[in-house]
Protein backbone atom coordinates (compact mmCIF):
# COMPACT_ATOMS: atom_id res chain seq x y z
CA UNK A 1 0.00 0.00 0.00
CA UNK A 2 1.39 3.07 -0.94
CA UNK A 3 1.57 6.09 1.38
CA UNK A 4 0.61 9.29 -0.13
CA UNK A 5 3.77 11.29 0.00
CA UNK A 6 3.08 15.45 -0.03
CA UNK A 7 5.82 17.89 -1.27
CA UNK A 8 7.25 20.13 1.05
CA UNK A 9 6.45 23.82 -0.30
CA UNK A 10 9.62 25.17 -1.48
CA UNK A 11 10.81 28.30 0.96
CA UNK A 12 11.62 31.55 -0.98
CA UNK A 13 15.17 32.57 -0.34
CA UNK A 14 16.62 35.97 0.07
CA UNK A 15 18.71 35.69 -3.36
CA UNK A 16 14.92 34.88 -4.55
CA UNK A 17 13.12 37.16 -2.98
CA UNK A 18 15.95 39.41 -3.92
CA UNK A 19 16.31 38.26 -7.74
CA UNK A 20 12.40 38.15 -8.35
CA UNK A 21 12.88 42.18 -7.42
CA UNK A 22 14.89 43.03 -9.10
CA UNK A 23 13.67 41.43 -12.72
CA UNK A 24 10.67 42.69 -11.92
CA UNK A 25 11.77 46.38 -12.00
CA UNK A 26 13.85 45.67 -14.65
CA UNK A 27 11.05 44.67 -16.41
CA UNK A 28 8.75 47.73 -15.60
CA UNK A 29 11.90 50.10 -16.40
CA UNK A 30 11.28 48.04 -20.11
CA UNK A 31 7.76 47.59 -20.58
CA UNK A 32 6.45 51.56 -18.78
CA UNK A 33 8.42 53.50 -21.29
CA UNK A 34 7.24 51.56 -24.08
CA UNK A 35 3.75 51.68 -23.08
CA UNK A 36 3.59 55.57 -22.12
CA UNK A 37 5.28 56.09 -25.87
CA UNK A 38 3.13 54.67 -27.17
CA UNK A 39 -0.30 56.44 -25.80
CA UNK A 40 2.07 59.72 -25.98
CA UNK A 41 2.09 59.09 -30.14
CA UNK A 42 -2.49 59.51 -29.70
CA UNK A 43 -1.77 62.87 -28.18
CA UNK A 44 -0.91 66.21 -28.94
CA UNK A 45 2.13 68.28 -28.63
CA UNK A 46 -0.07 70.23 -25.64
CA UNK A 47 -1.14 67.30 -24.07
CA UNK A 48 2.39 65.41 -24.01
CA UNK A 49 4.14 68.40 -22.50
CA UNK A 50 1.53 69.51 -19.35
CA UNK A 51 -0.19 66.35 -19.28
CA UNK A 52 2.62 63.75 -19.70
CA UNK A 53 0.62 60.77 -17.27
CA UNK A 54 -3.24 61.41 -18.37
CA UNK A 55 -5.03 59.31 -21.07
CA UNK A 56 -4.97 61.39 -24.39
CA UNK A 57 -8.68 63.40 -24.97
CA UNK A 58 -9.25 62.68 -28.40
CA UNK A 59 -6.97 59.46 -30.12
CA UNK A 60 -5.53 61.11 -33.22
CA UNK A 61 -4.80 58.39 -35.51
CA UNK A 62 -3.74 61.32 -38.28
CA UNK A 63 -0.74 61.34 -36.02
CA UNK A 64 0.33 58.43 -37.96
CA UNK A 65 -0.70 59.26 -41.25
CA UNK A 66 1.41 62.18 -40.41
CA UNK A 67 4.11 60.07 -39.69
CA UNK A 68 4.40 58.26 -42.27
CA UNK A 69 4.00 61.22 -44.91
CA UNK A 70 7.21 62.57 -42.90
CA UNK A 71 8.89 59.50 -42.63
CA UNK A 72 11.80 59.61 -45.33
CA UNK A 73 15.60 59.39 -45.36
CA UNK A 74 18.05 61.03 -48.07
CA UNK A 75 19.13 58.58 -50.76
CA UNK A 76 22.59 60.18 -51.25
CA UNK A 77 23.53 59.02 -55.24
CA UNK A 78 20.24 60.17 -56.56
CA UNK A 79 19.49 63.46 -54.56
CA UNK A 80 15.97 62.25 -53.64
CA UNK A 81 13.96 60.94 -50.31
CA UNK A 82 13.49 57.22 -50.03
CA UNK A 83 9.43 56.58 -48.58
CA UNK A 84 8.87 54.40 -45.83
CA UNK A 85 8.06 51.52 -47.79
CA UNK A 86 11.19 51.37 -49.89
CA UNK A 87 13.00 51.86 -46.52
CA UNK A 88 11.24 48.77 -44.87
CA UNK A 89 12.35 46.80 -48.44
CA UNK A 90 16.33 47.97 -47.42
CA UNK A 91 16.30 46.93 -43.70
CA UNK A 92 14.41 43.58 -44.61
CA UNK A 93 17.27 42.76 -46.79
CA UNK A 94 20.09 44.42 -44.66
CA UNK A 95 19.37 43.02 -41.60
CA UNK A 96 18.23 39.40 -42.84
CA UNK A 97 21.44 38.92 -45.04
CA UNK A 98 23.79 40.21 -42.32
CA UNK A 99 21.84 37.98 -40.04
CA UNK A 100 22.49 35.04 -41.99
CA UNK A 101 25.69 35.23 -42.79
CA UNK A 102 27.15 36.46 -39.38
CA UNK A 103 25.47 33.79 -37.91
CA UNK A 104 27.04 30.88 -40.49
CA UNK A 105 30.35 32.98 -40.15
CA UNK A 106 30.31 32.34 -35.91
CA UNK A 107 29.39 28.82 -36.20
CA UNK A 108 31.42 27.13 -38.99
CA UNK A 109 34.32 28.80 -37.53
CA UNK A 110 33.18 27.14 -34.01
CA UNK A 111 32.99 24.54 -35.33
CA UNK A 112 35.96 23.97 -36.96
CA UNK A 113 37.83 25.12 -33.70
CA UNK A 114 35.61 22.87 -31.31
CA UNK A 115 36.39 19.69 -33.44
CA UNK A 116 40.15 20.18 -34.44
CA UNK A 117 42.89 19.94 -32.33
CA UNK A 118 44.83 22.25 -34.58
CA UNK A 119 47.27 24.65 -32.81
CA UNK A 120 46.02 27.38 -35.01
CA UNK A 121 42.04 26.62 -33.36
CA UNK A 122 43.62 27.62 -30.48
CA UNK A 123 45.62 30.67 -31.68
CA UNK A 124 42.10 31.48 -33.15
CA UNK A 125 40.11 30.84 -29.83
CA UNK A 126 42.86 33.09 -28.28
CA UNK A 127 42.44 35.85 -30.69
CA UNK A 128 38.79 35.95 -30.35
CA UNK A 129 39.01 36.37 -26.58
CA UNK A 130 42.03 39.10 -26.64
CA UNK A 131 39.54 41.22 -29.51
CA UNK A 132 36.52 40.92 -26.94
CA UNK A 133 38.59 42.42 -24.55
CA UNK A 134 40.66 45.43 -26.18
CA UNK A 135 38.37 47.59 -27.61
CA UNK A 136 39.29 48.48 -31.10
CA UNK A 137 38.73 52.59 -31.36
CA UNK A 138 39.42 54.60 -34.62
CA UNK A 139 39.29 52.09 -37.42
CA UNK A 140 36.42 53.89 -39.23
CA UNK A 141 38.45 55.56 -41.76
CA UNK A 142 40.49 52.60 -42.86
CA UNK A 143 37.35 50.00 -43.05
CA UNK A 144 36.16 53.13 -45.28
CA UNK A 145 39.13 53.25 -47.51
CA UNK A 146 39.55 49.13 -47.67
CA UNK A 147 35.29 49.22 -48.80
CA UNK A 148 36.12 51.75 -51.36
CA UNK A 149 39.74 49.96 -52.98
CA UNK A 150 37.55 46.90 -52.59
CA UNK A 151 34.69 48.04 -54.48
CA UNK A 152 31.80 47.40 -51.92
CA UNK A 153 31.38 50.58 -50.55
CA UNK A 154 27.73 51.68 -50.98
CA UNK A 155 26.07 48.00 -52.05
CA UNK A 156 23.91 45.74 -50.15
CA UNK A 157 26.34 42.63 -50.95
CA UNK A 158 29.09 44.73 -49.24
CA UNK A 159 27.52 45.66 -46.13
CA UNK A 160 26.76 41.68 -46.13
CA UNK A 161 30.14 40.94 -46.36
CA UNK A 162 31.84 43.67 -43.38
CA UNK A 163 29.17 42.23 -41.22
CA UNK A 164 30.62 38.67 -41.93
CA UNK A 165 32.72 38.24 -39.13
CA UNK A 166 33.16 35.56 -36.61
CA UNK A 167 34.32 37.55 -33.68
CA UNK A 168 32.36 37.96 -30.49
CA UNK A 169 29.52 36.12 -27.92
CA UNK A 170 28.05 34.15 -30.39
CA UNK A 171 30.95 32.30 -31.72
CA UNK A 172 31.63 31.22 -27.97
CA UNK A 173 27.96 30.30 -27.47
CA UNK A 174 28.50 28.05 -30.47
CA UNK A 175 31.79 26.65 -29.36
CA UNK A 176 30.58 25.52 -26.16
CA UNK A 177 27.59 24.29 -27.82
CA UNK A 178 29.52 22.05 -30.00
CA UNK A 179 31.51 20.99 -27.02
CA UNK A 180 28.88 19.31 -25.71
CA UNK A 181 27.88 17.17 -28.28
CA UNK A 182 29.43 13.48 -27.60
CA UNK A 183 32.13 12.36 -30.16
CA UNK A 184 30.20 8.90 -30.85
CA UNK A 185 27.86 10.90 -32.54
CA UNK A 186 30.69 11.65 -35.05
CA UNK A 187 32.74 8.62 -35.00
CA UNK A 188 29.86 6.30 -35.87
CA UNK A 189 29.58 8.54 -38.72
CA UNK A 190 33.18 8.27 -40.08
CA UNK A 191 32.71 4.52 -39.67
CA UNK A 192 29.88 4.19 -41.93
CA UNK A 193 31.86 5.73 -44.29
CA UNK A 194 30.87 10.08 -44.05
CA UNK A 195 33.13 12.69 -44.93
CA UNK A 196 33.82 15.68 -42.83
CA UNK A 197 31.51 17.96 -44.48
CA UNK A 198 28.74 15.39 -44.27
CA UNK A 199 29.28 14.61 -40.55
CA UNK A 200 28.95 18.39 -40.16
CA UNK A 201 25.78 18.76 -41.92
CA UNK A 202 23.54 16.32 -40.77
CA UNK A 203 25.04 15.16 -37.79
CA UNK A 204 26.51 18.18 -35.56
CA UNK A 205 24.58 20.74 -37.22
CA UNK A 206 21.20 19.51 -36.21
CA UNK A 207 22.12 19.40 -32.50
CA UNK A 208 22.79 23.11 -32.34
CA UNK A 209 19.84 24.05 -34.77
CA UNK A 210 17.90 25.59 -32.26
CA UNK A 211 20.84 27.94 -31.07
CA UNK A 212 21.18 28.99 -34.67
CA UNK A 213 17.66 29.98 -34.95
CA UNK A 214 18.10 32.63 -31.89
CA UNK A 215 21.36 33.85 -32.72
CA UNK A 216 19.77 34.66 -36.34
CA UNK A 217 17.02 36.11 -34.53
CA UNK A 218 19.14 38.34 -32.08
CA UNK A 219 21.58 39.27 -35.58
CA UNK A 220 17.94 40.21 -37.34
CA UNK A 221 16.72 42.49 -34.45
CA UNK A 222 20.74 43.96 -33.96
CA UNK A 223 20.89 44.78 -37.45
CA UNK A 224 17.45 45.94 -37.63
CA UNK A 225 18.23 48.53 -35.46
CA UNK A 226 21.53 49.72 -37.11
CA UNK A 227 21.21 53.02 -38.78
CA UNK A 228 25.46 54.04 -38.68
CA UNK A 229 26.29 51.26 -40.78
CA UNK A 230 23.19 52.30 -43.44
CA UNK A 231 24.73 56.06 -43.02
CA UNK A 232 28.17 55.69 -43.60
CA UNK A 233 28.29 52.78 -45.58
CA UNK A 234 25.54 52.13 -48.17
CA UNK A 235 23.83 55.49 -48.36
CA UNK A 236 22.24 54.72 -51.62
CA UNK A 237 20.28 51.94 -49.54
CA UNK A 238 18.63 54.08 -46.74
CA UNK A 239 16.89 51.64 -43.81
CA UNK A 240 13.90 52.38 -41.84
CA UNK A 241 16.46 52.42 -38.54
CA UNK A 242 18.23 55.36 -40.43
CA UNK A 243 14.38 56.99 -41.27
CA UNK A 244 13.90 57.33 -37.56
CA UNK A 245 17.58 58.83 -36.86
CA UNK A 246 16.53 61.74 -40.03
CA UNK A 247 12.92 61.91 -38.31
CA UNK A 248 14.19 62.52 -34.99
CA UNK A 249 16.93 65.12 -35.75
CA UNK A 250 16.09 66.91 -38.79
CA UNK A 251 12.20 66.81 -38.90
CA UNK A 252 9.56 67.60 -36.56
CA UNK A 253 11.71 68.13 -33.91
CA UNK A 254 9.24 69.71 -31.98
CA UNK A 255 6.58 67.29 -32.45
CA UNK A 256 7.46 64.89 -29.83
CA UNK A 257 3.68 62.27 -30.76
CA UNK A 258 5.02 62.27 -33.80
CA UNK A 259 8.65 61.37 -32.79
CA UNK A 260 6.87 58.44 -30.56
CA UNK A 261 4.86 57.69 -33.35
CA UNK A 262 8.05 57.05 -35.74
CA UNK A 263 9.44 55.00 -33.11
CA UNK A 264 6.33 52.55 -32.34
CA UNK A 265 6.77 52.22 -36.43
CA UNK A 266 10.27 50.68 -36.10
CA UNK A 267 9.29 49.14 -33.18
CA UNK A 268 5.94 47.43 -33.88
CA UNK A 269 7.64 44.67 -36.49
CA UNK A 270 10.50 43.49 -33.56
CA UNK A 271 7.73 43.26 -31.04
CA UNK A 272 5.76 40.85 -33.55
CA UNK A 273 8.71 38.72 -33.89
CA UNK A 274 9.45 38.54 -30.61
CA UNK A 275 5.99 37.42 -29.83
CA UNK A 276 6.09 34.49 -31.74
CA UNK A 277 9.52 33.52 -31.40
CA UNK A 278 9.65 34.32 -27.61
CA UNK A 279 10.19 30.86 -26.94
CA UNK A 280 13.01 30.08 -28.66
CA UNK A 281 14.60 33.38 -28.11
CA UNK A 282 14.53 32.39 -24.35
CA UNK A 283 15.10 28.91 -24.46
CA UNK A 284 16.79 27.55 -26.79
CA UNK A 285 20.76 29.18 -26.29
CA UNK A 286 21.96 25.97 -24.14
CA UNK A 287 25.15 24.56 -23.66
CA UNK A 288 23.41 21.38 -22.29
CA UNK A 289 20.93 19.16 -22.15
CA UNK A 290 22.20 16.70 -25.40
CA UNK A 291 20.21 13.37 -24.73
Amino acid sequence: MQKNIQKKPQKMSVFMIVSFVVLFTYLLMIILPLIWAAIASFKTNLEVTYHPFDWPKKWRWANYQTVFENFVAPVASEYRNAEIFELLTNSLLYALGSAVLQMLSCMLTAYIVARFDFKFCKLLYSIVIVTMIIPIVGSLPSELRVARALGIYDTMIGSWMMKTYFIGLYFLIFHAAFKMVPNAYAEAAYLDGAGNFTVMTRVMIPFVKGTMFTVLLLNFITFWNDFQTPMVYMPSYPTIALGLYTVVNNQQKTDVPMQFGACMIVAIPLIILFGCFQDKLLGNITTGGLK
